[in-house]
Parts: structure tokens; C-alpha cells; sequence
């Protein structure tokens, strides 16, 4: 009876074990699901500028989303990215630059100059960072990047941007990319 008992003990542990385990592992997809209205499934971690600094410090691999979830385009753009990590089995760490880019933090200026002469220029010729903005790097040397639609002029919508073949292009780019740095 002392062996069943001890049996059950630890089969609840263990269960209890993984079921934490997966909260705090889907805690990001489930609180970026309901900013950015995608699946609960998804592949998405949050990061702040300074985690980021420090994988590619560290010479690591990955893919960074840099938005913010009031944004009707980064809204859209994380909804293709979204089909595009989970048709790849690629994990996306999402940083929301809103803060940073508002005060101009010197996380922001760092990831500028980091991003040089893969961004576009403001008015005054100064090179800005428009989101959203996707960046995949391997062994803490950025490869690629998009930002197709950081800079969408006239009267155009996110919804109405995204067509089939605007997804299947970026899918096809998304691929490559994310080849690059497996």
C-alpha cells in the first residue's frame, strides 16, 4: 500500500510539474494572442531591447519582431509572421518598442546604430527605425530583415495589403530567411 501511495505522490508531482512548466512557457503566446489577435498557439516570447543585446552578445540565433500592439500594421504584419513561425517551427522574440522609440531611450539608439543602413531615413536624412520591423540573426550577426510594410504610403490598410500573394511572398522570404540562421 506504502508503494501505491508513493507511486500516486509522485505521479501528481509530476503532473503538477509540467502543468506549470507549460503555464509559464505559454504565458507569452497567450498574453501576445490578445494583443495582437492570433492563436493561443503561437510562437511568439516576449524580450526586452536588452535581452536582445545580450543574445547577440552571446552569439546566439533567432528571430526578433520589434512593434507595438496599438499599431493597425504591426497588428496585420504579426498575424502573417505568426502563419509564417508556425509553418516553420520558427520562434519569434517579440520586443514592443513603443517606449523606447518615444523617448528615444539609449536602448533605442543602440538598436539603431546596430540596424544601420538596414533602415529607412527620416526627412532630415537620420536613419530611423519604422515598425514593424523583423530582424533574424545567427550567432549574434544580423542576416536578414523585413520591413515591407514599416512604410506604407497612401490609402492603404494592413487588411487590404495583405493579400494572397503579399502572404505567400513574404512566406517564401520568411523561409529563406529563417534558413539562414537554423
Amino acid at each position: 500500500m506504502k508503494k501505491k501511495s508513493k507511486i500516486i505522490v509522485l505521479v501528481l508531482i509530476i503532473v503538477l510539474l509540467l502543468g506549470v512548466i507549460g503555464f509559464i512557457s505559454f504565458k507569452d503566446s497567450f498574453k501576445f494572442s490578445k494583443e495582437y489577435n492570433v492563436s493561443k498557439f503561437n510562437k511568439f516570447s516576449y524580450k526586452s531591447l536588452s535581452d536582445v543585446f545580450d543574445m547577440l552578445n552571446d552569439k546566439k540565433s533567432g528571430i526578433v519582431f520589434f512593434c507595438y500592439s496599438d499599431n493597425s500594421w504591426c497588428k496585420g504584419y504579426a498575424k502573417v509572421v505568426n502563419d509564417a513561425s508556425l509553418d516553420n517551427g520558427a520562434k519569434v522574440y517579440y520586443v514592443d518598442i513603443k517606449n523606447d522609440m518615444d523617448n528615444k531611450s539609449d536602448s533605442y539608439n543602440k538598436l539603431v546604430a546596430l540596424l544601420e543602413n538596414r533602415l529607412y531615413k527620416d526627412i532630415n536624412g537620420k536613419e530611423v527605425l519604422y515598425v514593424p520591423y523583423l530582424m533574424f540573426f545567427k550567432d549574434g550577426v544580423i542576416t536578414s530583415y523585413d520591413n515591407e510594410t514599416s512604410l506604407v504610403v497612401g490609402n492603404v490598410t494592413s487588411d487590404s495589403y495583405w493579400t494572397v500573394d503579399g502572404i505567400k511572398n513574404f512566406n517564401t522570404r520568411f523561409k529563406s530567411f529563417y534558413k539562414e540562421i537554423k
